[in-house]
């Protein structure tokens, strides 16, 4: 499947001649000897434009990358500090779990407290010398790629034969103001790192000290349903004494813990010569704001130990209590109240830990989308900014008039900045909506995983001990028929010896049954987990993919005001800086004041489309997985049960012969499995070409679309400016262009859709065909499989008659002779004993004759 997509991709996304949104037409070849004025003109501003928005690129990609690798250092720092709480956890409850009086659990707390807070001062200090690092080589990349950019800038004016005036300045700062923006970056990344540890461990000292209070309200009331007010109520007012009691000591420790701990940390620092005082200010709030981050993250978490212990002693013992007030009922009434109660508290902590990780991702979803959007503005900035300086720069180098207009733009269009606080805080509580969403489906995701483990648990408990007992039974019955044909000929040793043999039969398929449930109990809990998994890894997949549309969403709506208000802008700038100029001199002045807008769309478009086709092939693949693992789960339940059935059919079968068995329905498990896995690939790989066939036929009429906008951007300017007929004519027609060029492509791609559709259906129909030839002979192979095995078990029944029929010839005769002897050798008459004879005779007979009869009716079953 996977072969045939570029021959698919060429015939449907074939595109015009230049779908960038910069015009590059005249830099294809050198400036010619005898160009007119207005196609140098045009070949100037091309370059620049090109230029001027690969350096905008630059800028975009360098900030990205920084914010990238300053959050890199900052997370694995946070994983490392994170490991060592719940490894300081683990080690304190392990302790906890001897201790015996509060006294002792409050030394350990504390020494732990100690120990870990030590550690976590090393990472600390550790971060802080990556992140000086980090900084220089950031520093060092920044300054080569920008200094790359502009030789090569110079370079490819210099081959075209064009003014380096029309090179966008692009400005490589010091060492030290690149050192100290990179600083301040950093600085913000950490604040908002540390703005999201402390929040979270803030609201997890909260919940630590409600954790019993509404499970206590809860169980109350089903206590008080299960067991009758009088008996409930008596227990209730001793578990809120308990409850007291604990609650007591976490504050006792608490305030212990706050009073030993001492900031250390920023007391360490140097100032950072290349920061003023207020930055170095701010450098030192930080240092002391993720301190007691890290202070309150530790106490939190040692104290949520002590309270897990106390809430699993006071279960215990409620557990102890209600076993005490049910004593006096009936064993069966005891039990079902025990089993009721068991339940109940299950469910109850069940809904407890739900309701408090819903706040939790409630909260978490609000901090990081705060801080997705930071990274995102600091982003936007970063492009502006580039964007408004190499405008200015190049205005500067022609007329005053047209740099006091670029720079009376940038003016007001930094005030429409103040006004979008609103637009943003709504943004932002849309990202974090998107994060909750998916983080309650994993949520419930999980619960239906669990009652689904719960019920095929069950399932498999109740169906293997229905075939134990048929199993049990069936053998039984064989037993006692076999007996009852040979017990007249068995010694008491041959019987008591057959009754050893069967009760090892019966045991050894009882233990084969036992067995067989523990390994699908256990083959159960690991495809759930692994399910699980799965199901994690979509939903992490789809979270990230569902937060980056949403991200280009809000981007683009506030690239969409952005322009609004600068279009708005653009028009009094120009009205009030064109008077007094000639056609030439206007037409310079709106390029000036409309070219910056224009670049920015450019980027902002690109990048927008980069982020749209990583999002939506990540989607078009987690979807795929996502039907194909659900899929997948289905054809192992069928194994499972194959394997269910084997050990259910199994009958008399010896251990080597059932394993021999099973292990070759393993292996033909296996290879059904690894078929499947291999088309899961190839239905991916032809589900993400479909998606970027798509999408790039979306992306160039995108292009196309905004360069006809611009175009009417530059000819609806000119009509308002410019009385020469011959210029706004000439724009006119250049739009026209434009608008013709999206048209036709538009146009163009609905025919070719059309027909690629025609072939699709056509492809989908040839690939119907085959799966139904192929099935077809699937099912005509199984039925030569089923003849051939139909025949072979009519070859094995018929060894069997033969050899039911040889045995009981054998024992007829056994006992034709025995009972001949007995009555040769009795004390009868002769007369008496030919008569006996005779009558023996007969009834021998008649046995065989009844023998064939019936060998005759199985022959014909």
């Amino acid at each position: 499947m996977a072969a045939t997509t570029s021959a698919d991709e060429s015939h449907v996304t074939s595109k015009p001649a230049s779908t960038a949104v910069i015009n590059t037409s005249l830099l294809r070849q050198p400036a010619q000897t005898g160009m007119s004025d207005r196609d140098l003109l045009e070949m100037r501003r091309q370059l620049f434009e090109k230029q001027a928005y690969e350096a905008s690129k630059l800028e975009s990609q360098l900030r990205t990358q920084e914010i990238d690798d300053i959050n890199s250092v900052l997370d694995k720092t946070a994983g490392k500090k994170s490991d060592t709480i719940n490894e300081a956890k683990e080690r304190l409850r392990a302790q906890m779990a001897t201790v015996t009086t509060a006294e002792a659990a409050e030394k350990l707390i504390l020494e732990h407290s100690k120990s870990v807070n030590k550690v976590l001062d090393k990472l600390e200090s550790q971060k802080l010398e990556q992140l000086s690092k980090l900084q220089e080589q950031l520093l060092n990349r920044r300054r080569k790629q920008k200094k790359d950019l502009h030789k090569s800038h110079l370079t490819e004016a210099k081959n075209l034969g064009v003014s380096l005036d029309s090179v966008p300045t692009i400005a490589v700062p010091s060492f030290e103001e690149l050192n100290k923006d990179l600083k301040l970056l950093s600085l913000q990344q950490q604040k908002l790192q540390t703005e999201m540890q402390a929040k979270l461990a803030d609201q997890e000292e909260k919940m630590l000290a409600e954790v019993l209070e509404p499970d206590m309200a809860d169980r109350a009331e089903q206590l008080r349903l299960l067991l009758g007010d009088e008996k409930a109520g008596e227990l209730i007012q001793s578990e809120q004494k308990k409850l007291g009691d604990t609650s007591a000591k976490s504050l006792a420790i608490k305030n212990k813990l706050r009073s030993n701990q001492t900031s250390r940390r920023a007391a360490s620092l140097e100032p950072e010569k290349t920061l003023s005082q207020p930055e170095n200010a701010k450098v030192l709030e930080m240092v002391q704001d993720q301190e007691n981050a890290d202070h309150l993250e530790v106490e939190t978490a040692l104290l949520g130990v002590m309270v897990d212990l106390n809430k699993n002693q006071l279960q215990d013992f409620e557990t102890a209590e209600v076993r005490k007030r049910v004593s006096d009922s009936d064993m069966r009434e005891g039990n079902r109240i025990m089993a009721e109660h068991k339940k109940m508290m299950r469910e109850l902590e069940r809904q407890n830990q739900s309701q408090i990780d819903s706040q939790k991702d409630k909260l978490a979803a609000k901090l990081a989308a705060r801080k997705r959007m930071q990274e995102e503005l600091t982003k936007e900035k970063a492009i502006n900014d580039e964007m408004s300086r190499i405008a200015l720069a190049q205005s500067q180098k022609g007329e005053a008039s047209a740099a006091d207009a670029v720079i009376e733009l940038s003016n007001k269009m930094a005030g429409t900045e103040e006004g979008s606080a609103d637009v943003y805080e709504k943004q932002i509580e849309r990202l974090a909506d998107v994060e909750i969403l998916v983080k309650e489906q994993l949520r419930e995701s999980e619960r239906e995983l669990d009652r689904e483990l719960e019920n095929a648990s069950g399932a498999v408990d109740q169906q293997i001990e229905m075939q134990k007992q048929l199993a049990l039974e069936s053998q039984k019955n064989r037993f006692a028929r076999e007996t009852a044909a040979k017990q007249r000929e068995m010694s008491e040793e041959e019987y008591q010896k057959l009754l050893a043999q069967h009760k090892k039969d019966l045991e050894a398929l009882e233990s084969n049954l036992e067995g067989e449930k523990e390994r699908q109990q256990k083959s159960l809990q690991d495809k759930i987990e692994e399910r699980k998994r799965q199901r994690a890894a979509q939903l992490k997949a789809k979270l990230e993919t569902s937060i980056n549309n949403e991200l280009v969403a809000q981007q683009q709506e506030r690239d969409n005001l952005h322009d609004e208000a600068s279009r708005k802008n653009e028009k009094d700038v120009l009205k009030q800086h064109s008077a007094g100029k000639d056609g030439n001199e206007k037409e310079s002045l709106i390029f000036q004041v409309l070219r910056q807008r224009h670049l920015k769309q450019a980027v902002r478009l690109e990048e927008q489309q980069t982020k749209q086709r990583d999002n939506v092939l990540a989607q078009a693949e987690n979807d795929c997985k996502a039907e194909r693992d659900e899929a997948r789960a289905e054809l192992v339940k069928l194994q499972e049960q194959e394997l269910m059935d084997l050990v259910a059919s199994a009958g008399s079968l010896s251990d080597s012969q059932l394993a021999e068995k099973r292990d070759s329905l393993k292996r033909q498990h296996k290879k059904q499995l690894a078929d499947f896995d291999e088309l899961t690939g190839d239905i991916i790989s032809a589900a993400k070409h479909d998606a970027a066939r798509d999408l790039e036929i979306k992306h160039t009429y995108e292009k196309l679309h905004l360069k006809e906008e611009q175009m009417k951007d530059l000819l609806d300017a000119m009509k308002d400016l410019t009385p020469e007929m011959a210029l706004t004519k000439q724009y006119e027609e250049e739009a026209e262009r434009a608008k013709v060029a999206a048209d036709k492509y538009r146009d163009d791609v609905v025919a070719k859709m059309a027909v690629h559709l025609e072939e699709a259906k056509a492809a989908k129909a040839q690939e119907a065909e085959a799966k139904k030839l192929e099935l077809e002979q699937a099912l005509k192979k199984m039925e030569e499989d089923f003849e051939e095995e139909r025949k072979r078990e009519e070859q094995r029944e018929a060894e069997r008659l033969a050899d039911r029929q040889r045995l009981h010839e054998r024992q007829l005769r056994e006992r034709e002779q025995k009972e001949a002897e007995e009555i040769a050798n009795s004390a009868q008459t002769q007369d008496e004993k030919e008569r006996l004879l005779a009558e023996h005779k007969e009834t021998v007979k008649k046995l065989e004759d009844n023998m064939q009869v019936s060998n005759d009716v199985i022959s014909i079953r």
